[in-house]
């Protein structure tokens, strides 16, 4: 069974090509959202629909179109995080196996680990650096 890991300090993350690559394989559509304004500034928050295909940490993405912009995330759950997806899914190994070191979001280096079939198991992590361990019973 293939799992896909963080090996670096940062954090799990797809590239923006990533995340567009996965959407096509998964049959979705995804809206990228940059924020322009900011409400302890300007007095209210701006997004602004986005091609860019930067790493950006004040990029957003949606399931949905909102439109050229918004001042209020909408409230319908259409914001699509990609570090949801189960780290076992088929087609996220794809995108990381066909586009490699650009699949890596910004503070990731993303690896595919290979363990044997059957095995439970989860992920652990020590300030955004992972690695897969099998299950056990932990008492605390």
């Amino acid at each position: 069974m293939k799992i896909v890991i963080n090996n670096c300090f940062g954090g799990f993350s797809l590239s923006p090509k990533a995340e567009c690559e996965y959407a096509k394989l998964a049959g979705f559509e995804i809206h990228r959202y940059v924020q322009t304004k900011y409400k302890h500034r300007e007095g209210h928050n701006l997004y602004e629909k986005t091609d860019s295909l930067n790493n950006s940490r004040l990029t957003y993405t949606f399931k949905k179109d909102c439109g050229p912009s918004f001042t209020d995330f909408p409230e319908d759950g259409e914001y699509w995080y990609s570090s949801d997806i189960e780290r076992d899914d088929p087609l996220l190994i794809q995108v990381v196996e066909k586009l490699g070191k650009e699949a890596s979001g910004s503070c990731a280096k993303l690896k595919i680990v290979e363990i044997p079939d059957g095995v439970s198991w989860e992920i652990d992590e020590y300030d955004g650096n992972e690695h897969v361990a099998e299950c056990h019973r932990t008492w605390y």
